[in-house]
């Protein structure tokens, strides 16, 4: 809506500076200097609300990219979590498995010892 709004409001200072820069140009073989000076005084007005126009249509264009890099930003930081959690869950399972294992080689070492101990009793 801004965006339609700073058009038309350029489009509308862009003739106004056609509109002015005609009037000195028909007046500039006038010899009333007062009127050249004021039309010339007109068109550099117009010359600086066109500059202003274009630079707040410009600023509104770098917010909107800026609002769109950021909305970049938060789905690759979701993608991101979500990557990492199921990172994170494979990595819980395998040290459950890793854990698991663990205490079958314990139970192992305990029956070798025991093993161990009755054949230096016989």
């Amino acid at each position: 809506m801004q965006d339609t709004q700073l058009a038309k409001e350029v489009r509308k200072i862009a003739a106004d500076l056609i509109g002015v820069t005609w009037l000195l140009y028909k007046y500039r073989k006038s010899q009333d200097p007062q009127k050249i000076r004021r039309y010339h005084r007109d068109v550099l007005t117009t010359v600086c609300q066109f500059r202003k126009a274009k630079l707040r249509q410009r600023k509104l264009r770098d917010l909107v990219s800026s609002m769109l890099d950021i909305s970049k930003m938060q789905l690759l930081l979701y993608e991101m979590n979500t990557r990492m959690i199921a990172s994170d869950n494979e990595l819980e399972k395998q040290l459950r498995a890793l854990a698991i294992k663990v205490d079958a080689l314990a139970g192992g070492f305990e029956e070798l010892r025991s093993l161990i101990r009755e054949a230096f009793k016989q």
